[in-house]
C-alpha cells in the first residue's frame, strides 16, 4: 500500500485518469479543455478529492448579503 491506498484504489485512480485523458485526446479539443483534463487527471493521481477543491473555491467566494 502507498499512502494508505490499496491496490484496488490505485487501479481505480489509474483507470479514472486514463478515462479523463482518453476523452480529452481528440483533434477538436481546445487548449482549455486539454488543460482542464490534465489538471483533473493530476488531481486524481495526487489523491486530491474533487469535493476538497470545491470547498476551497467556496472559501474564496464573497458571502451573499
Amino acid at each position: 500500500m502507498a499512502n494508505g491506498l490499496t491496490k484496488a484504489d490505485l487501479q481505480d485512480q489509474i483507470e479514472q485518469t486514463i478515462e479523463i485523458l482518453d476523452d480529452a485526446y481528440a483533434p477538436e479539443s481546445t487548449r482549455e479543455e486539454l488543460a482542464e483534463a490534465i489538471g483533473r487527471a493530476l488531481d486524481i493521481l495526487r489523491g486530491e478529492d474533487e469535493d476538497e477543491e470545491e470547498d476551497e473555491d467556496d472559501s474564496d467566494a464573497i458571502p451573499p448579503f
